[in-house]
């Protein structure tokens, strides 16, 4: 699951990927109305599920995407899945959005510079805000 999952917190990311194929759209707005660059995200037949596609709005004023657009199949006409991406904050020097608008929030992220040992140590669920 991690693979798709990740997409949810570390999208921006994806798209310096091998295999990525990114065209610019128009200019357009969010749901909410805000101005946007809309960017296209496909694939060139790489990953677990390459007949997805994704709609990417980067806002004119933040610079930052302010929502992304999912789509099953990269045929389809309607995105199955339209979320904001807001409450950008940093967490050590990685700049993430954890707000998902009707479906909530990423909670419990956290960042180490490297990992801690005690992660690999145990095989239970480990409380990572005890973990410093």
């Amino acid at each position: 699951y991690w693979m798709n999952d990740s997409y949810w917190l570390l999208m921006p990311f994806k798209l310096f990927e091998d295999g990525v194929l990114i065209s610019y759209v128009e200019r357009g707005e969010t749901a909410d109305g805000r101005k946007a660059e809309i960017l296209e995200l496909s694939y060139d037949n790489v990953g677990a599920t390459p007949e997805n596609k994704y709609l990417i709005y980067i806002d004119f004023e933040t610079r930052l995407i302010s929502q992304w657009d999912y789509f099953a199949n990269a045929d389809d006409n309607k995105p199955a899945i339209t979320n904001p991406w807001t409450d950008y904050n940093w967490y050590g020097k990685i700049l993430l959005a954890s707000g998902r608008g009707k479906v909530g929030s990423i909670t419990n992220i956290h960042v180490w510079e490297s990992v801690p040992k005690k992660i690999f140590e145990q095989v239970e669920m480990l409380d990572f805000d005890s973990i410093k």
